[in-house]
């Protein structure tokens, strides 16, 4: 333990200024990556010993005494990924930025200037473009009104909220992550080549190096593309409040959709085609378009360790007849009870994980109709700004305007592979039925 909290402070400075440098980095390196957990586990010392100095008692929570000092460190990790984000502001931290002018107020607003296409305020916004592409064209959103619009998809989402999310500031961030682990014997061990070994006096200490791997997060574009005639526009007040309205939902439906079933081309790689997904099989004699009691307990048994707290059903609404006739006999009397039932606070669970009845899995006794997830290991990476435009030549002939919205993003599962355990079969976070 450290006897001089002012030296120890001192000390403690100039690590996280180390660790930010590398954290700045867009395209950090394996050995940057090493570098990063060295001195987190570092900085996390200091910061415990600072905390005994000044308060003679050891961190209670992981909560020291370095405040202002150690405030960034303890609530971020090596991926520096956030999860639990309710807000865009959630997710970028102390690096979300203004930019454009703020006298814009709302969405509507923004939309009658970008008709106008000539205020001020407008060529600010555009002026704030540092990292675009001037060809694009287009004006980028202010940020407070980016955030109402990310803020709304994220509170909507079923499943980015409890994702961990990134903040992109360039189109590109290799995100570092351990490969899967592999407990079996001669396995590489844990955070993909670490294991523990017992060691007598005096024996030689077998060396390792931990395996991390850099996960590629690609800025995809997702784009709103509507036409609307101008009689409607110049008609209806409320015009373009319920365009805004429409373009986040529309957002909003193709993005869970991705976070599902994503191919990964051109877009996010959903939860259900992830390499490290298991699939698992229907029974012997299984009749078609059925759900039984033993696919949800096979499914339940192949999660993650530490997942069954976390993780979610989604299911299609064509299995929610199946699902709520699942259940046992209770007593002497063989009083029915459900597996899948309503909680007080009125969300529906089954074997305690939250039913969600989405859309975007596929129909009953169709591959992906149910798909168990741990969404804490899916990764999404976020840019902060959002581009708008519009256009009265493109449709000029049928007397149309065209609005078009742009927004950036990339998602991906956090696992390469699935866990394979000392005993038993393998493990993932992402567990989906077979076609039945």
């Amino acid at each position: 333990m450290v006897k001089d909290n002012k030296a120890a402070k001192a000390e403690l400075r100039e690590i996280l200024s180390q660790m930010e440098e590398v954290r700045s980095k867009d395209k950090p390196t394996e050995k940057d990556v090493q570098t990063l957990q060295g001195l987190l586990v570092r900085a996390k010392a200091l910061d415990a010993d600072i905390f005994m100095n000044e308060k003679g008692q050891p961190v209670d929570n992981g909560q020291g005494i370095g405040g202002e000092l150690f405030g960034s460190v303890r609530a971020s990790s090596v991926t520096y990924g956030v999860t639990g984000a309710k807000s865009i502001r959630d997710v970028f931290g102390k690096e979300h930025r203004s930019y454009g002018s703020q006298d814009i107020g709302s969405i509507p607003e923004m939309m009658a200037l970008v008709k106008q296409g000539r205020d001020s305020r407008l060529f600010d916004v555009r002026g704030a473009a540092s990292e675009g592409v001037p060809s694009e064209g287009g004006f980028l959103t202010p940020s407070q009104l980016s955030d109402v619009f990310y803020d709304d998809i994220i509170s909507g989402s079923e499943v980015m909220p409890y994702a961990k999310m990134y903040p992109m500031k360039s189109d590109t961030i290799d995100v570092p992550a351990f490969k899967a682990s592999d407990m079996s014997s001669g396995g590489a061990g844990v955070a993909g080549g670490v294991k523990a070994y017992w060691s007598g006096e005096n024996s030689t200490l077998t060396p390792q190096e931990a395996g991390f791997r850099s996960m590629k997060l690609t800025a995809n574009k997702l784009t709103i593309f509507s036409l609307s005639s101008n009689e409607l526009k110049d008609d209806s007040p409320g015009f373009e409040v319920a365009l805004g309205s429409v373009m986040n939902a529309a957002a909003l439906h193709k993005l869970e959709s991705c976070f599902i079933n994503g191919t990964g081309a051109g877009q996010p790689l959903g939860m259900a085609n992830a390499p490290c997904t298991i699939t698992i099989s229907g029974e012997t004699g299984q009749s078609a378009d059925t759900i039984n009691a033993m696919n949800i307990k096979k499914m339940y048994s192949r999660l993650l360790p530490g997942s069954h707290k976390r993780a979610r059903w989604y299911v299609s609404a064509t299995c929610l007849p199946e699902l709520l006739s699942i259940g046992q006999s209770i007593g002497t009397a063989g009083a029915f009870v459900p597996w899948a039932s309503f909680g007080a606070d009125g969300v529906l669970r089954m074997l305690n994980c939250p039913v969600i009845v989405s859309e975007h899995c596929a129909a009953i006794g169709d591959l992906g109709q149910i798909l168990l997830a741990d969404v804490s290991y899916y990764g999404i990476g976020l840019r902060q700004e959002l581009r708008i435009d519009s256009s009265n030549d493109y449709a000029f002939n049928s007397d149309q305007k065209a609005y078009r919205l742009k927004a950036r993003l990339d998602a991906q599962p956090l696992l390469d592979k699935a866990y394979t355990p000392e005993k038993g079969l393998s493990l993932s976070p992402f567990i989906k039925l077979a076609a039945i």
